[in-house]
This record gives structure tokens, sequence and C-alpha cells, in this order.
């Protein structure tokens, strides 16, 4: 399974993945996951981790700046890794409500390849 961002370098993953598989909508469904956001920083502020990227960019909740400022600033102020475990641990905190409907089904798509589904 493939997860690709909707910036222009994940459209063309996304591509290839559709080349690849002939472009057959069934198995695009079951091998392919975009998120709707340019990256994964930006789908996850926008599902309920914002609170994260401003207490990691250390900026109060309600600054006038836009969203990618803040997550600039957040992933300068930690490292992209650091920033993705520190919205995980939250996830973890908040329980399986937090993770994005769009994540739980990856998930359960790609399980479900994983015990024997898979070609």
């Amino acid at each position: 399974h493939v997860l690709v961002d909707g910036d222009e370098a994940g459209k063309k993953y996304a591509a290839t993945v559709r080349s690849l598989l002939n472009n057959d909508r069934e198995e695009e469904r079951e091998h392919l996951t975009a998120l709707p956001a340019l990256d994964m920083e930006h789908f996850m502020y926008r599902q309920g981790f914002a609170d994260v990227f401003h207490r990691v960019a250390q900026l109060p909740p309600n600054v006038p700046m836009n969203t990618r400022k803040i997550i600039t600033k957040a992933i300068h102020r930690s490292s992209k890794p650091d920033l993705a475990i520190e919205v995980a641990m939250e996830a973890g905190r908040r329980g399986i409500d937090a993770v994005p409907p769009l994540f739980r089904k990856m998930f359960s798509r790609v399980v479900w390849l994983a015990r024997g589904r898979a070609d």
C-alpha cells in the first residue's frame, strides 16, 4: 500500500502507482491513499492537532499566522521526525477517535492485505 502527499511529487507517485495497477480503480482503492493536503503536517494540523504544532513552535493558540508558517516554525524548533512523534503521542493520549478516519481506513486495508488478500 502506498500513502502519498497531495503535493506535486505526491501526484507523480500516485500516477506511478496507478500505472502499475493498470488504472484499475478497485486495485487503486486497495493499494493507494492520497492525502487531501499538501503533506502529512498540513493534514494532521487540519485533523485536530493544531495545538501540538503551536506548542512545539512555542506559539499561542490564536496567533495570527498562516498554517504553513506555524508548521515551518514547529519543524525548525524540533524536526520532522520529532514532530511526528509528538503528534503520534498526542493521538495516543486522545485515543482511537483522534486517529483521522482516512488513516483508520488505510490501516484497516493494510491489515486486510497483510492477512493474505495481497497477491
